[in-house]
């Protein structure tokens, strides 16, 4: 919710010319380095005590094992079942089947369902999900193999404009 006020502040300030085109850029500055770290940090910060870390440690756990689940068992049904489909194809269907929008759908509505104390094991799969999704979904999709091309590899990830670009 602080998140989408954030940026409703930030566009109705851009739109009542409060602040100018040159700010534009400052603004969005200050809240993807600022804000939003800011508030992840915030949304971690709760007393802890041994047995949550280690409910903590299943759920990551967990989320590994699912989606290390849903990676090799999704390429053994594409490579037996869908035969006649381009592999570039099937690559593109794999990544849309494992990694849906968890952060923006998924993660609100556990919270409303199950309350606070599902917050911090949904931002633990969602830590997850942006592991796999920024280190296999990557790779996959730029038809990078990891043993082979890796190395030298140069990966920059530009958040301002929203790309990564590999070289």
């Amino acid at each position: 919710l602080s998140t989408v006020i954030v940026i409703l502040i930030s566009f109705i300030m851009r739109r009542k010319n409060i602040i100018g085109e040159n700010a534009k850029k400052a603004v969005a500055d200050l809240v993807l380095k600022l804000a939003l770290p800011a508030m992840a940090f915030n949304a971690f910060m709760s007393d802890f005590s041994k047995s949550e870390a280690n409910s903590t440690m299943q759920v990551f756990l967990f989320g590994l094992a699912m989606y290390l689940i849903l990676i090799f068992g999704l390429k053994l049904l594409f490579k037996y079942t869908f035969k006649n489909i381009p592999e570039k194809t099937k690559q593109v269907y794999q990544i849309v089947i494992i990694f849906g929008n968890v952060t923006f759908f998924t993660f609100p509505i556990v919270v409303d369902l199950y309350g606070d104390v599902a917050s911090i094991p949904a931002q633990i799969m969602i830590l997850v999900f942006r592991l796999f999704a920024y280190t296999y979904a990557l790779f996959s999709m730029a038809g990078i193999k990891v043993d082979k091309e890796l190395s030298g590899l140069n990966i920059t990830i530009n958040g301002n404009n929203n790309y990564i670009e590999i070289e």
